[in-house]
């Protein structure tokens, strides 16, 4: 547990669920002033946010000058976006309502105030002993690049 090895975390979930967690708080505006981040980590976070831009932002208010943003998102542009389109599995009119690209990746930390430091697609899949042809194709994909996620280190520009 973070908080028992010292650690002064908080974190940000508007959902009622999030409200049980220690550090857990509805609102940005909520979280104590003088919170500062060394680490910032928003993974499966920035597609669900009607206004991403808005939220990086605020992240970037908490950050410290050698903090490092960690970020994980659909990549759109992923080789099975394109062959499935409309079937892609990262399609989820409900839940994501955002989609990025290398350039909108870019755009956004910048406009921000965050520096892109790696920017690599991914599946967010572990390597595993390759059993049959669908673990292959998987690991393929994976050492390819050819992954439907981003995956990215950003740190305060």
């Amino acid at each position: 547990d973070m908080f028992q090895n010292g650690w002064d975390c908080c974190g940000v979930e508007p959902g009622a669920w999030g409200q049980k967690f220690p550090g857990a708080y509805a609102d940005f505006s909520l979280v104590p002033k003088e919170f500062t981040a060394d680490v910032i980590v928003a993974l499966d976070v920035l597609e669900h946010i009607s206004n991403p831009l808005a939220t990086l932002r605020q992240l970037r208010k908490l950050a410290c000058p050698d903090t490092r943003l960690y970020a994980a998102m659909p990549n759109r542009v992923s080789l099975r976006a394109k062959v499935y389109r409309q079937h892609w599995r990262m399609l989820r009119p409900l839940g994501h309502v955002n989609y990025w690209s290398r350039r909108s990746v870019t755009i956004a930390l910048a406009q921000s105030g965050f520096a892109l430091k790696e920017l690599r697609k991914t599946d967010l899949w572990e390597p595993l002993p390759i059993r049959s042809l669908r673990s292959a194709a998987k690991a393929a994909i994976e050492l390819l690049g050819f992954g439907d996620q981003w995956i990215v280190i950003a740190g305060v520009s």
